[in-house]
């Protein structure tokens, strides 16, 4: 009595291949229909569907999401409220972006063709202000290097502000 016959693959199996579960409403114990091989696969598969069907739920609802905050009146208008409070809230760092665009215009500076950083080709360049109160005095970056800047002066600024 020490094998049973899987559900799933109907191979007969000793009682050790089967996971063993309490029946609440009984109060004992039972062996599952299926086998521990054919459950984990089973799982492993269900498992695998739910992630693709949940990956295209998020996608679908952000795309959805985007298209009505662009799209929509009040999604516009929120953006640009969002614009109107950071230059409020930092008006040097705009005035110092408004006379680098002028620089640039009037040609007193030039953009270069590559990153700052060696060994990075990247053509797609932004300014990057390490002191706002020289706004001429920029590196041009890649988007991938100007965030490390920005997260390696955060870094600095909390190392500085910590007591020794």
């Amino acid at each position: 009595m020490n094998i049973k016959k899987c559900t799933n693959c109907g191979i007969e199996k000793a009682l050790t291949e089967f996971f063993l579960e309490f029946y609440k409403n009984r109060n004992k114990f039972y062996y599952r229909g299926k086998c521990k091989a054919c459950l984990t696969l089973i799982q492993r598969e269900n498992r695998r569907e739910y992630r693709k069907l949940r990956y295209q739920e998020l996608m679908a609802y952000y795309i959805e999401r985007n298209k009505l905050n662009r799209a929509s009146p009040k999604g516009r208008d929120a953006h640009v409220n969002q614009i109107k409070n950071y230059i409020q809230k930092f008006p040097h760092k705009q005035a110092a972006r408004v006379k680098l665009k002028e620089a640039l215009q009037s040609g007193v500076i030039t953009k270069p063709d590559k990153c700052n950083y060696p060994s990075c080709l990247s053509s797609k360049l932004e300014a990057h202000h390490q002191d706002y109160s020289k706004p001429l005095f920029v590196k041009w970056l890649c988007k991938r290097h100007h965030i490390l800047s920005d997260n390696v002066r955060v870094l600095i600024d909390k190392l500085a502000l910590k007591p020794a």
